[in-house]
């Protein structure tokens, strides 16, 4: 299964991660699996293992580290 949707970078409160991707509730569902939220997330044609990680409001979130947004020239709100 695979989808592909518009999104953007986000600052997020919180000490581990400060960037992640807004994913909504509606696209990630359909990829959890009980405890199972482990995804292949692709970024401008740039591929890297994540989690879905529920934002608290049901939407979800996932991590995007520093190595690759400076790889992909990415910054917050693109």
């Amino acid at each position: 299964m695979a989808d592909a949707f518009r999104s953007h970078l986000f600052r997020k409160e919180g000490n581990v991660w400060d960037t992640a991707i807004y994913v909504p509730k509606e696209m990630a569902t359909p990829y959890i699996d009980k405890d199972n939220r482990r995804v292949i997330c692709t970024v401008n044609d740039f591929s890297y293992h994540a989690a879905l990680m529920p934002q608290g409001n049901g939407d979800f979130f996932i991590n995007i580290n520093g190595e690759i947004r400076k790889k992909l020239n990415l910054k917050v709100d693109d």
